[in-house]
């Protein structure tokens, strides 16, 4: 497996072994230069971000049955607008959290969302 093989079906870049790899690497890197302030803040930023990503998806997936159907379907509207209203008090609660614990969590608070958004980025890459 490439990193260039195009999407197949079962398949995706979270579950790609180099992203498993990176991950976890990211993950033991935070703790031996960060201690426990850089784990907290790298698992505040994997967090924070992936509760946003969920909110965005959630309300595009929303949109697009909008136009497909021409009609709202208000049966299941709850999740999606509550996933998009929450999403940004969570990161900016993730983000005040990481700054009261000091450096270095505010850096690998970054990483953290550094890693998800690269994914994120691979992901739908990958798909096209």
């Amino acid at each position: 497996m490439t990193l260039a093989e195009p999407h197949k079906p079962g398949g995706t870049a979270l579950t790609h072994p180099l992203t498993i790899f990176v991950a976890v690497a990211l993950t033991v890197v935070s703790y031996v230069f960060g201690q426990t302030k850089g784990l907290a803040g790298f698992g505040l930023g994997i967090a924070a971000i992936s509760v946003s990503m969920f909110g965005t998806y959630m309300a595009v997936k929303f949109v697009g049955r909008i136009m497909e159907s021409g009609t709202p379907p208000w049966s299941g509207a709850a999740v999606p607008v509550a996933a998009m209203v929450i999403k940004l008090p969570v990161l900016l609660g993730a983000m005040s959290w990481a700054l009261r614990l000091g450096p270095p969590a505010p850096a690998w608070f970054l990483a953290g969302l550094g890693l998800v958004y690269s994914v994120t980025v691979w992901w739908a890459v990958s798909r096209r």
